[in-house]
Formats: C-alpha cells, sequence, structure tokens
C-alpha cells in the first residue's frame, strides 16, 4: 500500500508540473525589454540544490510558477544550480513589484521556503533585498557557509 500513495504522489506531482508547464508556455510573456533590471530568485536550502529526482522537480514547479506569475509584470529568463546556489533569474521594469509578488508567493506557500532576493546593481554585483537580515547577495557560495 505504501507503493501505491507513493506513486500516486509522484504522479500528481508530475500532473501538476505539467499543467504548471503548460500554463506558463501558453501565459503571454512580457520579454525583456530594454532598461529592465535583473531580480534573482535564490535558495540555498539542499531540498532544492540536490541532485534529486525530488529536487528537479521542485526546481521545476518553482519556475513554473514563478513563470507564470510573472505575467506582464517581469520576465522568467530561466535558472541555474550550482556552487550551493539554485537561481532564478527575472527581468523587470518594476523591482519593488517583482520582489512583492516573490515575496507574496513565498509567503502563501506557493514558492519553497528560504527565498532570498536579490537585485542586480551592475554585472556582479547584487544588493540584497530580502529577508530583511540578508547582508549579502552573491550568485554562489561554494562551500562557505551562507550568510
Amino acid at each position: 500500500m505504501r507503493f501505491l500513495e507513493v506513486l500516486r504522489s509522484g504522479a500528481r506531482r508530475w500532473a501538476v508540473v505539467a499543467l504548471l508547464g503548460v500554463l506558463a508556455a501558453c501565459s503571454p510573456s512580457r520579454g525583456m525589454k530594454p532598461g529592465d533590471t535583473q531580480v534573482v530568485a535564490q535558495w540555498t536550502t539542499y531540498n532544492l540544490t540536490a541532485s534529486t529526482f525530488t529536487a528537479r522537480i521542485e526546481r521545476a514547479t518553482t519556475e513554473a510558477r514563478i513563470g507564470w506569475a510573472c505575467g506582464q509584470l517581469c520576465f522568467h529568463d530561466g535558472g541555474d544550480l550550482g556552487r550551493g546556489a539554485y537561481n532564478i533569474y527575472l527581468y523587470t521594469a518594476d523591482v519593488p513589484a517583482t520582489v512583492k509578488l516573490l515575496i507574496r508567493l513565498e509567503q502563501t506557500r506557493r514558492l519553497p521556503r528560504g527565498l532570498r532576493i536579490g537585485i542586480a546593481k551592475s554585472k556582479e554585483t547584487y544588493a540584497p533585498a530580502y529577508p530583511s537580515d540578508l547582508k549579502a547577495f552573491a550568485l554562489s557560495y561554494g562551500r562557505k557557509p551562507v550568510p
């Protein structure tokens, strides 16, 4: 019986990933525009940075939810995984509204816990935006402990 519960749970996850992927693909994307600022949603938790099947499903679901939620506010330009962080890249003309959108998605449990947000100041410099006690933001952290 336990195997059937796991199978059902896995099938539901795949259905959700497929549905969110279709919705994201069908929703009109705003595209990247001149003057947009890069906003990075990041997780450093093991459940998203692991190279397991479950982590891949969670990453795909997370990207699909953010892509769908962006609508005309921001442009979801993909994500990457490596060196202790999972990053999703967004481009927007309205940085405060995009940050609020990401925070609201996390607070309503539509995104995994542990969200960190950085705003690009230059090509390789990011200002921490969320959570409020975040002192520094980088795209990767290697093996050093995350601040």
